[in-house]
């Protein structure tokens, strides 16, 4: 997909990433449950790995120029390699095969529908929409961080796409992008 977010500046890229992912939970929500965004940029099912989010964004200046966004969602497959960790898929799911096409057009049209609210600049029902969808928010969880082991639990996503954990004595800690790994 191609989108063209010129109404944002660069400095609020990271709401694409949301309006994308949350457009991919809404079509994911129609066909299963226990659908959950896990930050940054993956979806997951009932705890595994159901798709993944890649976006290039250009920028002239300093204004958006486009935004390429790359979707992949696991729908038929059945059989993965055994080195991907925990990968499912709607197939695996639901026990169903799927048209492909009818399955584009609907998560286009949800994509849409989240980029129309962003576009409309309803960032706190985004911001809202996206920090609930949240895999292991509110739960402690240890993460491999650059200083070791942390038991925290997700508790908000920064503007610029920084995540924020908070460990039993309350204490936070802001990690952005491939700066910590989900244990």
């Amino acid at each position: 997909m191609v989108l063209y977010p010129r109404f944002i500046s660069p400095a609020q890229q990271f709401e694409i990433s949301k309006v994308v992912a949350l457009g991919i939970k809404d079509y994911l929500v129609e066909k299963t449950t226990d659908v959950k965004i896990k930050w940054p940029n993956d979806i997951f099912v009932n705890n595994a790995k159901i798709a993944g989010i890649l976006i290039e964004n250009s920028f002239i200046g300093q204004k958006f120029q486009d935004s390429v966004t790359g979707i992949g969602i696991n729908i038929n497959q059945t059989k993965f390699p055994e080195s991907l960790p925990n990968p499912t898929s709607l197939a695996q799911e639901t026990g169903q095969i799927y048209n492909l096409e009818e399955c584009l057009n609907l998560l286009c049209s949800l994509v849409e529908k989240n980029y129309r609210t962003l576009m409309s600049k309803n960032f706190t029902i985004v911001d809202y929409n996206y920090i609930n969808q949240l895999y292991q928010l509110n739960e402690f969880k240890n993460y491999k961080t650059p200083e070791g082991i942390l038991k925290a639990k997700i508790t908000e996503v920064k503007k610029t796409g920084e995540i924020i954990l908070k460990n039993s004595n309350g204490e936070e800690f802001l990690y952005g992008f491939k700066e910590i790994e989900y244990l």
